[in-house]
Order: C-alpha cells, then sequence, then structure tokens
C-alpha cells in the first residue's frame, strides 16, 4: 500500500523517513566491518555509534556519545 504525500498519515511517517535517511548516509562498509552513527533528535551533541570490526576485529561495539560538555562516552563490546 502506498500512501500519497497529501494522505494526511504521511505526516506521521515523515520524520521517521527522515531520520533514516541521515542514519543512512552516516554507514560505512569494507567486507565484513561497518560503522554507523547517529545523533539524538531531542539533545544536540548526543547519540549513538555501531561498530563490527572497525575498531577491533570480530567485535561489536555499541558507544553513547555526549560532547555537550566535553567528550563522554559509554562503550559495551559484544
Amino acid at each position: 500500500m502506498k500512501i500519497d504525500k497529501n494522505d494526511e498519515r504521511y505526516s506521521i511517517i515523515k520524520p521517521i523517513i527522515t531520520k533514516k535517511k541521515e542514519v543512512l548516509k552516516t554507514i560505512t562498509i569494507d567486507g565484513r566491518n561497518f560503522y554507523f552513527e547517529f545523533g539524538f533528535d531531542t539533545c544536540d551533541n548526543v547519540g549513538l555509534c555501531y561498530d563490527y570490526g572497525w575498531n577491533a576485529p570480530e567485535t561489536f561495539e555499541i558507544c553513547y556519545y555526549d560532547t555537550r560538555t566535553g567528550w563522554d562516552q559509554i562503550r559495551t563490546f559484544l
């Protein structure tokens, strides 16, 4: 089913589509390795990074970052 841009429901999904396009622009892929990040809409300079194999071989990392008052990171490795 296709939603026409003049349909009122389009305004509901438009922010989601816009955010997805932004995230897709940050993806870097090299073989099996990938990296992408996105910032939170409600708070500038705060976001998440997802990294598989970029910083460490065969390692998946999720990193929360906050650069509002310096450079703070909380990193989780799987």
